[in-house]
């Protein structure tokens, strides 16, 4: 046997795995559209392309290794696979097309040994949170990466072990005090890269608009002869608390503004702010509780089992906010 036709298993819905035997040069597209319980497959090395919608809504698989024989990933191939957490392309591939892994939601990590960055459509991760999944690829063309889209988009991109020696910049700490947000890097003469967004500003049509005053800022040093370092991140907010102000005649307690920073990485929780004695608890986006704290010195942490791309709400006193884990 030495091809796979269009369609050949096309929603075969109860299929779970298959062997494809090395004589087979071609799978067509479609070939394994919608087979939702596929959880693996090895494709062989006699393969040289993956056609358009070949594993469209796999949503069973968890990881895909494409073979070194192949050199283009074909339109929205992997679309919709929902269960994908991993993905290895070879040094052959050279193009990927339109929305080749579109709304591959649970993915965290790439693999991409590609040393010439690949012609990639601009849509081709849309809906799958570049932002927060973690690109590997060559030491030699990681600037590349950087600079082209839509592999500048992903929030993480490192060099694969192994693949030489660049120097990197340290990850950049983020502070808030006196009304200024200052980054702080352990590698000098850096400069950085920052972007800071409020969710309150946008477009709409309503008569009323909620502000929460929150801000969302991500930031990377980068130096030339060094690679650029990983995206700090973190989220400012502010919070209503209660304090005591002495008067002439009387001691009572007061409402203000206060501004916190909040930091979400390796499941620890970090909250930084001028506060005292406040409560601090961190919960999933569904209720349950993951830990508690209060604010001592200016600061508090809650260690959680949370993973990077979960969602965690933080409640400090009467205020919470939604953060991302990194």
């Amino acid at each position: 046997m030495t091809s796979i036709g269009d369609r050949a298993f096309g929603n075969c819905s109860s299929l779970t795995s298959i062997d494809i035997p090395s004589s087979v040069t071609s799978i067509g597209g479609s070939a394994f559209q919608e087979c939702s319980s596929l959880a693996s497959i090895d494709i062989p090395n006699s393969v040289t392309k993956i056609e358009g919608y070949t594993f469209c809504a796999c949503t069973a698989l968890t990881s895909i290794t494409i073979p070194n024989s192949v050199t283009s990933i074909g339109n929205e191939a992997f679309r919709g696979c929902t269960g994908l957490t991993s993905i290895t392309i070879p040094n052959s591939v050279t193009s990927i097309g339109s929305q080749a892994f579109y709304n591959c939601t649970k993915l965290k990590e790439i693999y991409c040994y590609a040393e010439e960055v690949p012609t990639t459509k601009t849509d081709a991760f849309k809906e799958s949170n570049p932002q927060y999944i973690m690109l590997y690829v060559p030491a030699s063309s990681i600037n590349d990466y950087k600079a082209t889209s839509p592999w500048k988009e992903f929030g993480f991109i490192k060099a694969i072990e192994g693949g030489g020696d660049t120097k990197k910049c340290a990850t950049p700490t983020i502070s808030y005090a006196n009304k200024e947000l200052t980054f702080s890097c352990e590698t000098e003469g850096v400069e950085y890269v920052y972007e800071i967004k409020d969710p309150d500003i946008k477009k709409g049509y309503d008569a009323k608009v909620s502000l929460s005053a929150t801000y969302n800022i991500n930031v990377y040093a980068t130096k030339s002869g060094y690679e650029n370092s990983d995206v700090a991140t973190a989220t400012l907010v502010w919070t209503e608390a209660e304090s005591t102000v002495a008067t002439p005649t009387s001691a009572k307690a007061v409402k203000e503004s206060v501004p916190v920073l909040i930091s979400a990485n390796n499941g620890l929780i970090s909250v930084k702010g001028e506060l005292d004695s406040e409560p601090v608890a961190v919960y999933t986006a569904e209720g349950k509780l993951m830990g508690s704290s209060s604010m001592n010195g200016g600061q508090a942490s809650v260690s959680t089992s949370l993973g990077v791309g979960a969602v965690a709400v933080v409640k400090i006193g009467r205020k919470a906010v939604k953060v991302v884990m990194k």
